[in-house]
């Protein structure tokens, strides 16, 4: 189970650095919950739970993506993006401009 965990994380961390620094504080945070004597009497589902939300949100902390900038290598491979696309009519012009449209 391990070694097919280690198999799906390690190429995308040796491509990216946010991914290999969000493991390693995975890993610290995973270990932090098991020795630490009160949090230690956490039950194990609520403590994957928590460590879930609060490395999820240490993420989207300190790494933010830009508007346009590609959530992942694979999106960025495949030309996908964040950017929202406005209504346009065939000449290329918004809808909601005057005379063209809406």
């Amino acid at each position: 189970l391990y070694g097919m965990f280690i198999a799906i994380i390690l190429p995308p961390a040796r491509e990216n650095r946010r991914i290999l620094c969000l493991v390693a504080i995975s890993m610290a945070a995973g270990a932090l919950f098991y020795y630490a004597p009160l949090l230690r009497e956490i039950s194990p589902g609520f403590r994957i739970i928590i460590l879930t939300l609060a490395i999820a949100g240490i993420a989207a902390w300190l790494f933010p993506t830009e508007p346009g900038e590609p959530a992942s290598s694979a999106d960025r491979r495949k030309g996908l993006t964040n950017k929202k696309k406005s209504p346009r009519d065939a000449s290329g012009r918004h809808k909601d401009a005057e005379g063209g449209g809406v």
